[in-house]
């Protein structure tokens, strides 16, 4: 009997969490979709501003990376005609508009454009296709991943320094989503210090939030969704609930991009709220 009764009790705590977690998705969907669909609307909006007189460095904001290539055949053409400096106005600024043709679908004759001038971005070249840049990039993320990263300060500093996250969102190709995702397999914890409390951070919590932010496309990336797994007291508390949350994460790259992969964060974040480092 106190068997049953104890069972009983165990399913009826995991049948409610689940019961509130899909709730709780339901929610972030909705209301992700209501922030994307403001960010489009703001996109379009500003596309034609570009058209009408110019100003492509309104384009380039990280959160239209991922809706641009949708209007690349409205958009390239007139991007094309000044993606040499020496046309430059105050109105055209010849690198907003290289930068923004990297994240477009374009022919060839744009990508050889960009890729024999000499001035063009390193994430511009990758992003268009050139090997060289490409590996740049995937070895300085490699080098980001392996490096044992001890404090806040320092993760910050090589961020800052050595490799910007978003770029790799940028060059969007299958190599560097699959390499991007497989940094997620990182055990690699920092900790930082705030009101002489130590804080231990995942090194996989920069990467989804990053991913979250620039990728996006589904609720399980969003703080606000998966908040309620981020904190734990000690380590023991990263239950059950909180291991299915990365098989759901895990289930869903697969989906998304054919990739498998198996999170070992021991843990999101251990110790009391915290500002995840965003870059």
């Amino acid at each position: 009997m106190i068997i049953k009764i104890l069972f009983a009790s165990i399913l009826y705590v995991v049948t409610h969490a689940t019961f509130s977690q899909q709730s709780v998705y339901e929610a972030v969907t909705k209301q992700v979709k209501q922030r994307d669909s403001i960010v489009q609307l703001r996109l379009k909006d500003d596309i034609q501003k570009v058209l009408e007189d110019g100003g492509s460095y309104r384009l380039y904001r990280k959160e239209y990376f991922r809706y641009l290539i949708k209007y690349s055949l409205l958009i390239r053409e007139k991007l094309f005609e000044c993606y040499q400096d020496e046309c430059n106005t105050p109105q055209t600024q010849a690198h907003y508009n290289r930068k923004i043709l990297g994240l477009l679908d374009l022919p060839d004759y744009m990508k050889e454009g960009l890729l024999n001038y000499r001035y063009t971005e390193p994430e511009v070249r990758a992003a268009v296709g050139d090997q060289a840049a490409q590996r740049d990039f995937f070895e300085r993320y490699n080098k980001f991943i392996s490096t044992d990263i001890k404090t806040a300060d320092e993760i910050k500093q090589f961020l800052s320094e050595k490799i910007d996250l978003t770029l790799l969102a940028y060059i969007r190709s299958e190599e560097s989503l699959k390499i991007f995702l497989s940094g997620l397999q990182t055990n690699d914890v920092y900790t930082s210090e705030s009101d002489n409390e130590t804080i231990r951070v995942s090194k996989f919590v920069v990467l989804l939030n990053s991913y979250g932010l620039y990728i996006g496309g589904s609720a399980l990336l969003d703080e606000d969704y998966y908040k309620k797994f981020l904190y734990v007291d000690k380590e023991q508390d990263f239950d059950m609930l909180h291991k299915e949350y990365f098989k759901q994460l895990e289930a869903y790259f697969k989906d998304q991009h054919k990739i498998n992969i198996k999170i070992n964060a021991p843990y999101m974040i251990l110790g009391r709220e915290f500002s995840i480092i965003e870059h």
